[in-house]
């Protein structure tokens, strides 16, 4: 006799779960977040005191289902306990349990000491930027956040999962256990609630507000938002564009499909161009026209441009039936030798489908 299944918390009157392979999994497989905690088992990463890198991320991730859960937003953990699961594995899982509405979430540490965020190659920076601003709102420092190109192929993400699935999708790391980081001890919970209320947001459950504070203006505020600063008019009935500190607007970002592949640093409370540009190994003039500035002024929560991604500007050509490589060289104005370099070609042999990066002239 087949065993009744049970109701799992108050949120899901009308979704029913059991219990597979340490997967909670649900009949109508529509999760909204899946949230994958790094490492485990074998793979115990740092440590710091007695608890390791993946305890905390185990952690974190249980934290924010739970938080999920309050808020009604359907989860699944892709690992509930201390279980070695390999990149291949994962990826199999989220291909099995998501949908197109699905939000995949990675959770981990092993950064620089500041939060790091990673989007993918094939997504706007939206969520990305979101999340880098909810965390600066929350006096959290975030070191930057930008697409990761493998090194060997620049036109695919360095992390497996990323380049293997097509959810949005973004990677965090919270900062390195082994320094008794602030963030990964006593306010936990307030990480926890900066993602769960900017996931709430991001999948249009929550309306996106903002605090209006000293030397803010709507330009800064509509680029920090990725909209601009007539939608932000519109949404607040403003007829001009005075504001007053402590003011709360109504925010709507607009997504930028654009695949810019740079990575970008949020100012924090006392920085100032000459000490970002030491940072990245670059020069306060590249800063400024990199993001078109006109004086050295800089506001909280102000978005920079600190590197462009080079490979960014080089087209991808997919290899049709009957290409040659010369054929694609003529096309585009490139010697066969260039075009086998940038794709480490060996011999003149194309399949079709394949993925040519054009080089830069």
């Amino acid at each position: 006799m087949r065993k009744k299944k049970e109701v799992l918390g108050k949120n899901y009157p009308r979704t029913f779960y059991l219990q597979r392979n340490n997967l909670l999994l649900g009949d109508y497989m529509d999760y909204k977040v899946i949230i994958n905690p790094e490492l485990g088992g074998k793979d115990v990463g740092g440590s710091y005191n007695g608890q390791t890198a993946k305890d905390y991320n185990l952690r974190f991730s249980k934290l924010l289902s739970s938080k999920l859960n309050d808020m009604g937003i359907s989860n699944l953990l892709l690992r509930s306990g201390d279980k070695t699961i390999s990149n291949i594995e994962r990826i199999n899982m989220i291909k099995q349990n998501s949908s197109p509405n699905t939000i995949i979430l990675t959770n981990g540490l092993d950064s620089e000491g500041d939060i790091e965020i990673i989007y993918p190659l094939r997504s706007d920076d939206v969520l990305a930027s979101r999340l880098a601003t909810g965390f600066t709102d929350n006096d959290f420092n975030v070191s930057k956040f930008y697409q990761q190109r493998s090194s060997s192929n620049s036109s695919v993400d360095a992390d497996s999962i990323l380049a293997s699935t097509t959810n949005p999708s973004v990677i965090i790391r919270y900062g390195d256990i082994s320094k008794n980081n602030d963030y990964l001890n006593g306010r936990i919970d307030e990480l926890v609630d900066v993602v769960a209320n900017t996931l709430r947001s991001y999948l249009g459950l929550a309306n996106d507000y903002y605090i209006v504070k000293k030397g803010d203006n709507l330009y800064s505020i509509a680029q920090k938002y990725n909209t601009t600063v007539d939608n932000i008019k519109k949404l607040n009935n403003l007829s001009s564009n005075n504001l007053s500190i402590g003011q709360k607007l109504i925010i709507k970002s607009i997504p930028s499909t654009k695949d810019d592949g740079n990575i970008y640093y949020i100012v924090k409370k006392g920085d100032n161009l000459y000490s970002i540009a030491r940072q990245y190994e670059t020069t306060v003039s590249k800063l400024k026209q990199l993001n078109n500035l006109t004086s050295n002024l800089l506001s909280i929560g102000q978005r920079l441009i600190v590197k462009k991604n080079n490979a960014n500007s080089n087209q991808i050509y997919i290899v049709k039936k009957g290409d040659t490589l010369y054929q694609i060289a003529r096309l585009y104005n490139v010697s066969v030798v260039d075009l086998k370099r940038v794709n480490g070609l060996t011999n003149d042999i194309l399949t079709i489908g394949m993925n040519l990066i054009i080089p830069n002239k």
